[in-house]
C-alpha cells in the first residue's frame, strides 16, 4: 500500500496467477474504459494484471498521477 502525507494513493497485492491493483472506487470509475483498453480484468475496487502479459506503465503512472493530484489536499485516509 502507498500513501502520501497520510492519504491513500495505491495498493499491489501477488497472487499465483496475477498482479492485483487497487486504486480507490473514483480512480477505478475515471480509468475503467483505459483499464479495459489494456485488457485487464476489473472488479468494483481493483484490477488484474495477469504475470504473462505486459504492464501498461504509463496507465499506472497516469492513475497515481491523478490521486497524488486528487488527493494533495485531502486530510482523510480515503476520499
Amino acid at each position: 500500500m502507498f500513501t502520501e502525507h497520510g492519504t491513500f494513493i495505491i495498493a499491489f497485492s501477488a497472487s499465483a496467477g496475477h498482479l492485483a491493483v487497487s486504486p480507490e472506487r473514483a480512480d477505478m470509475e475515471r480509468f475503467e474504459q483505459e483499464i479495459a483498453h489494456a485488457g485487464y480484468q476489473q472488479g468494483r475496487m481493483l484490477f488484474r494484471i495477469p504475470w504473462d502479459r505486459e504492464v501498461d506503465y504509463p496507465l499506472l503512472h497516469r492513475i497515481i498521477d491523478f490521486n497524488r493530484t486528487e488527493k494533495a489536499g485531502c486530510s482523510t485516509f480515503w476520499r
